[in-house]
């Protein structure tokens, strides 16, 4: 029997009043405890503890016993929110926080070693831009060595330090931030249709170079400097994590892949080269944000506010033929404006159900999840059709989305 998936809708000021326009979870966490950090339009960014707090442990929980319905019995764990800090704040609205990978910081040292969840001392990066043409870089220190004061339920201690801030190019909104899988570098787009990468290496961002690129590229992967890419603002960016390319996209219909050996443009996204019909939404489209995520392997890179036929889609491509859609997902009552990947890589089981085909042939499934304005559709790659649905969550559009191992 299959398990069933239980919506939320959690009655919190998040960021007061107003939107908010990213999340990110951070990498260091248990089943019990994860830290979720937001970015909203009150020009903050907000760190929160969100604890899966056993329902027979602590039946005695008003908020636990409010939440307790008999659509939840089939989960035992239940979502408790605490607000623990704001960790920084923009002089205008903030449109990203992103948290980079872990690492292992030596005293006196950079933070250069990959580090598993499991080990006593990690360290991470929060980083956020906004309106203000902005970048805010924090260092973020765990130790799950408990002090005299800790309560019982805090399972580790977390200092922040802010490390700096700079503007990122001209002064102009930057919407959207991305880590190198290494996390060594971050890459931010913004307004003003240009990239730009900051060296994290050394423990504070500074920047590597300001792309305005030129030149669409030719079938051979070659650049020609008739024309510019991306005249318009970029609303989304997603780091490759195999580090080999970086994915850009903006509201003039086309999405940039650029190598990361040599920041050159390798492919130009835009029309259907047989039918010359454009792939993408136009600037009609109502939303701050166009977010492309890569899966957790690399092989798939999807790609949202897309078009087939007129009807909205995601269109997926793989890794070794950029040049045209592998998949394109359709049934979309609105446009798609984020897409986040689940980073765990499932073990596949197949299929004994001959008419159930899966969505792409992999040795394993990976679960996908798609935001438009107005719901959140989930799929899996082991199936054409969506594991769930989810809609009637918020009374104004949905921004982001995040996905948690």
């Amino acid at each position: 029997m299959q398990e069933k998936i239980t919506a939320l809708n959690l009655q919190i000021y998040w960021h007061e009043s107003q939107p908010i326009y990213s999340l990110s979870f951070s990498n260091f966490y248990n089943d019990e405890e994860y830290t979720l950090y937001t970015a909203g339009g009150d020009n903050k960014i907000r760190q929160w503890k969100i604890n899966m707090v056993n329902k027979s442990e602590d039946s005695s929980n008003p908020l636990i016993s409010a939440m307790d319905t008999s659509s939840n019995k089939t989960n035992n764990n239940i979502i408790e929110i605490e607000h623990v800090r704001e960790i920084g704040e923009h002089a205008q609205a903030v449109n990203s926080v992103c948290v980079s990978p872990l690492f292992q910081q030596n005293e006196g040292d950079s933070c250069t070693d990959s580090l598993s969840p499991t080990q006593a001392r990690t360290v991470e990066y929060i980083s956020s831009t906004g309106d203000d043409g902005v970048l805010q870089l924090w260092s973020i220190t765990h130790s799950n060595q408990k002090s005299d004061t800790d309560g019982p339920s805090q399972l580790w201690r977390t200092h922040i330090r802010g490390l700096n801030s700079m503007t990122a190019g001209a002064a102009s909104e930057l919407y959207d931030i991305s880590w190198s899988p290494k996390g060594d570098r971050i890459a931010v787009a913004g307004m003003d249709g240009k990239i730009n990468l900051f060296n994290t290496s050394n423990g504070e961002p500074s920047i590597i170079e300001n792309i305005k690129l030129k030149g669409e590229p030719q079938l051979n992967g070659q650049s020609s400097d008739d024309s510019s890419n991306h005249n318009a603002c970029i609303q989304g960016i997603a780091w490759d994590p195999r580090d080999q390319y970086i994915v850009t996209q903006g509201v003039d219909r086309a999405v940039n892949i650029l190598r990361t050996n040599n920041l050159k443009l390798e492919k130009r996204i835009c029309k259907d080269p047989i039918s010359k019909k454009h792939f993408f939404h136009n600037d009609t489209l109502v939303s701050f944000f166009r977010r492309p995520s890569w899966s957790p392997c690399g092989i798939l890179l999807a790609l949202p506010s897309g078009l087939y036929d007129n009807l909205n889609c995601v269109l997926i491509y793989t890794r070794n033929n950029l040049q045209n859609p592998s998949i394109a997902l359709p049934g979309l009552s609105r446009p798609a404006i984020a897409i986040a990947w689940s980073p765990i890589i499932y073990e596949f089981v197949g299929n004994t159900n001959t008419e159930k085909r899966p969505l792409i042939n992999l040795p394993y499934k990976m679960l996908i999840a798609i935001a438009t304005t107005t719901q959140i559709i989930i799929y899996d790659t082991s199936s054409i059709e969506p594991v769930s649905i989810i809609g009637n969550l918020h009374y104004t559009p949905i921004t982001d989305l995040v996905m948690v191992s």
